[in-house]
């Protein structure tokens, strides 16, 4: 089809030069590539990202709505079609739908690759908070050096009786979860000196007036 393309392109313009038939030429071939484009984002397109293509689809349609007109008014008003540097009152108009639509295009086709890493985000994001509260240990995540506590998993609430409302938002110390005030310390300084501590065995409070002993591992991340 390109090859249809040029060499009709390449007829009208050095061996039978026709100006108008050269339009037309080049008409239709944008009209056979944009109605694809504008098919595959507004039809193609997969439901959850439709919304993301629409923009950029309606903006193919609206070109290949414009060259249609294009081949019609020539088809038309053929005599006229003889000067590019001489251009009527419609060729001007196209000239300026051209250039808006350039403009939009170039908005839209930033506005939905901003969209998609934004959709590729989230979805990474669920990803790794489904991971995070369904893992079969205790997973909290708190502020350092604060020890301010914003995320606790499933897991925790299960194990030590105590929701997510009542220790985000708190220090680890604030509800008396450690057992011995110099494990707290030494896990803390340990956490500053090295940037981790690796499976060290320690005692918490939990609900109830109980204890648990348990395996921790901590990461420092900056």
């Amino acid at each position: 089809l390109i090859f249809i393309f040029f060499c009709g392109n390449y007829y009208f313009t050095f061996v039978q030069v026709d100006l108008g038939l050269r339009i037309i030429n080049l008409s239709v071939i944008y009209i056979l590539i944009t109605s694809q484009i504008a098919w595959l984002l507004l039809v193609r397109a997969p439901e959850k990202v439709r919304s993301i293509t629409l923009p950029v689809g309606i903006v193919f349609l609206v070109i290949v709505v414009s060259q249609i007109f294009r081949v019609l008014f020539v088809v038309d008003r053929y005599y006229l079609t003889t000067n590019y540097f001489n251009s009527n009152y419609a060729e001007s108009q196209l000239l300026l739908l051209y250039g808006m639509l350039l403009i939009f295009m170039t908005f839209s086709l930033f506005l939905m690759y901003n969209k998609r890493l934004m959709l590729d985000a989230l979805a990474q994001e669920e990803k790794f908070y489904r991971v995070f509260q369904t893992a079969p240990f205790i997973i909290v995540l708190s502020k350092f050096p604060s020890g301010i506590i914003f995320e606790v998993n499933n897991t925790f609430s299960r194990v030590t009786g105590l929701s997510s409302s009542q220790v985000v938002e708190l220090k680890s110390g604030g509800f008396c979860f450690w057992k011995n005030k110099e494990d707290e310390e030494s896990f803390l300084e340990e956490v500053n000196n090295k940037g981790n501590v690796k499976q060290q065995e320690y005692e918490f409070n939990i609900k109830n007036g109980k204890q648990l002993t348990g395996l921790v591992s901590a990461e420092l991340i900056t």
